[in-house]
Parts: C-alpha cells; sequence; structure tokens
C-alpha cells in the first residue's frame, strides 16, 4: 500500500505541485519549453501482477484511456502531454475542454472509483469521490526519484537517500530490466476546483511488453509487501537509516481538501482503514519513432 506518508488534501496538494511544477518543467506540465522527448502513453484495461509468469492474477483496471486501443500522444499544444524529459523522468497530462454544460469536449482519462475490500468513506467524502465512474477534466501523472532494490530474506528493500537522490532514468533503462520509482498522480473533475490525487511507489519494467509485442515501459503498482529504506549521510558517514514497511501500492487513500480521512498509508488488507481505494493500473509507454 502507500508509503507512510501524510496524504491528506493539503499535503497531497503541495506534493503534486512539487512534482508537477519541478526544476526540468514549468507551472503547467503541457504547456512551456521542454527539454527531452515525446512519448505516447496507454492505461491499459488489465493488471497482470506478473506479465512474465504463466497464470499471474489479474484485475481490471481503474485508470482508463477513453478509447482502449489510442494511445494519448505529445501533442503540445493540443491536449495531450506525455514526456520523458532529459534528466529521465515521465510526466503523463491529459487536459481537454469542457462544454458549459458538463459533456465532452475532447479526450480524458477515466477513473473507476471502486473502495478496497473492508473500507468504507470518510464523513467528509465528496460526493464526486463516492461515483463510480469519473471522466477527468485533468489528470496529471509523473515520475519522481528512483529506488535501488535489494532483498533482504526474500522481502523487497526499496533504497534511496534522504537528501541528493536522483529521478529514475527511464531512458538509461536496458530492456528486460525492472526497476522501482515514486509517483503522483492527481485529477480534477467538472464544477469542482478541487484536486483529487496521491503519492507512492511503482513497479517499472522495460522490454518487450506483453501487452502490445512493442519495446516499451510499463508503470504498475507494487504488490507484494516492501519496505523503503531511506539513508542519511554527512559525507561519507551514515548518520541515519530509517526502514518504513509497506503493504501492496494497489490500494491508496485519494486526498482532498478538508479530509477527515486517516493519515497515513492504508493498513492491512484485512483492515484497511476508510477512504482507501483499489487502483490497479498499468501505464504502457513507448517511444513516438
Amino acid at each position: 500500500m502507500s508509503g507512510k506518508i501524510k496524504i491528506g488534501g493539503l499535503v497531497v496538494a503541495a506534493a503534486l505541485v512539487l512534482l508537477f511544477a519541478g526544476q526540468s518543467f514549468g507551472q503547467d506540465p503541457c504547456g512551456g519549453t521542454y527539454a527531452g522527448e515525446g512519448l505516447k502513453a496507454l492505461f491499459w484495461p488489465n493488471y497482470k501482477i506478473d506479465p512474465q509468469a504463466p497464470g499471474s492474477p489479474t484485475f481490471p483496471c481503474n485508470i482508463l484511456n477513453d478509447f482502449e486501443s489510442l494511445p494519448y500522444q505529445y501533442q503540445v499544444p493540443g491536449g495531450d502531454c506525455v514526456f520523458l524529459y532529459r534528466r529521465g523522468h515521465v510526466v503523463v497530462g491529459v487536459n481537454r475542454a469542457e462544454k458549459i454544460d458538463g459533456s465532452d469536449e475532447d479526450r480524458y482519462i477515466q477513473m473507476n472509483l471502486v473502495l478496497a475490500p473492508n473500507s468504507a468513506y470518510c464523513k467528509s467524502t465528496p460526493a464526486t469521490l463516492k461515483m463510480a465512474h469519473i471522466h477527468t477534466v485533468s489528470f496529471h501523472f509523473g515520475t519522481e526519484k528512483e529506488f535501488i532494490a535489494t532483498r533482504e530474506n526474500g522481502k523487497l528493500i526499496l533504497n534511496c537517500k534522504k537528501y541528493g537522490w536522483n529521478y529514475l532514468n527511464f531512458a538509461t533503462m536496458t530492456p528486460g530490466q525492472t526497476t522501482y520509482t515514486q509517483i503522483g498522480f492527481g485529477f480534477k473533475v467538472f464544477g469542482s476546483p478541487d484536486e483529487y490525487g496521491t503519492a507512492t511507489q511503482a513497479k517499472v519494467f522495460y522490454g518487450i511488453l506483453e501487452e502490445t509485442g512493442t519495446l516499451g515501459w510499463r508503470v504498475t503498482p507494487i504488490y507484494e509487501p516492501f519496505v523503503v529504506r531511506v539513508t542519511e549521510t554527512r559525507g561519507k558517514k551514515i548518520i541515519e537509516i530509517q526502514d518504513t514497511p509497506h503493504y501492496s501500492t494497489l490500494y491508496q487513500v485519494l486526498g482532498f481538501p478538508e479530509s477527515d480521512c486517516p493519515q497515513g498509508e492504508p493498513g492491512p488488507p484485512d483492515n484497511p482503514g476508510l477512504g482507501v481505494y483499489e487502483i490497479p493500473f498499468a501505464l504502457i509507454l513507448q517511444r513516438l519513432n
């Protein structure tokens, strides 16, 4: 489940501002001057825990393209912003014009809002987050820091520095490689100024994709329990090592303004807490050429 970070409305909003207004791109990720290359992105309709393993469990995805087989591409100006930046991180932004009556004018990302088993709404959960299906007005997804993965007694450990961490460089990944990154996504809906979203960790595979039969990247939740290990150093001396255990990032609390949902990550699957959603997704990324 998500990292042990506060993901209430204000915290998530601040995190998304930092993520999507980062140093290598402007205030709006779908505007301004870019350094990098365009990509095409497709939210696949099914999330398979391990596509390389026969009989691997599969979930229907809850973040979806409006047209199942039609990818979003780098079309700035024009709505889509799917970009691999020079430092290697990825931003997917899909914005659409909205008619005054709320009907669709352009392309959109669909969110299916499914509560996790044994969860329930918080007292402050807005009506928007109680809908089964949402056609977003804007949707932004971005990758951030790289984790170095190790295992201890079979347990996945994601290692990173407290300061001076690096973005995961998608461009330097080699075919067959699997790694891990911090992600954040946020979305808005018609008629509301609020942004909903979360920040968590994800798994990234680069190679020939089962979904398309071509070379590309697949970004998915981390299904297995894991530990994030943050190391603080001063010079070459280790000052502090902080280990934080996590459950599967398949389950997330969606932050929103004035939320009274419990702060922190969801609990174990049998008792996840309030306001926890099941958000399987499979983001497929490919170069344009």
